[in-house]
């Protein structure tokens, strides 16, 4: 009587076809689950530094102190990884808790790059970025509308 030990080069060869299909499907589902988990939480982002800007504003009226807005957005050094953004400056604050930046050397996703007084970039993915300008004539926080990504994150 014969006992089967192994499998055998016919099943393992099966067993390899079937993991490479699933992953072949599963993959690019992954990887874009992280590109709209990134979204997500930059449209959370974005309601917070605008909320946290008009709450500024509104506080600047009430104190009758001013009705301008914050001139800008934090005093951060400019594409420096690991300070924080959006705090506000001097005695105007902004996020409690603010975002922490990469560099543009890094390019972390989900993180925020800090490039001058008003112009910041979001990296949604490595290769997938969006600028967003803050006039402070106006308390605007804004990308540019033709931009794809853009257009997404203001839905």
């Amino acid at each position: 009587m014969l006992t089967k030990r192994a499998f055998s080069v016919l099943e393992i060869v099966f067993a390899v076809l079937i993991i490479a299909i699933i992953a072949s499907i599963a993959i690019p589902k992954l990887l874009n689950n992280k590109l709209q988990t990134n979204i997500v939480k930059t449209k959370g982002d974005i309601a917070l530094i605008r909320k946290a800007i008009k709450e500024d504003f509104n506080t600047q009226i009430m104190k009758q102190n001013s009705n301008e807005y914050i001139e800008k957005l934090d005093n951060a050094i400019v594409d420096k990884s690991g300070v924080e953004l959006f705090t506000g400056v001097e005695s105007r604050s902004l996020l409690e808790y603010p975002f922490y930046s990469t560099s543009s050397s890094e390019n972390e996703s989900g993180k925020w790059i800090k490039f001058s007084d008003s112009k910041y970039e979001i990296i949604l993915d490595s290769d997938i970025k969006v600028e967003f300008i803050y006039d402070n004539s106006d308390g605007s926080f804004e990308c540019d509308k033709d931009e794809e990504y853009c257009m997404e994150l203001m839905q």
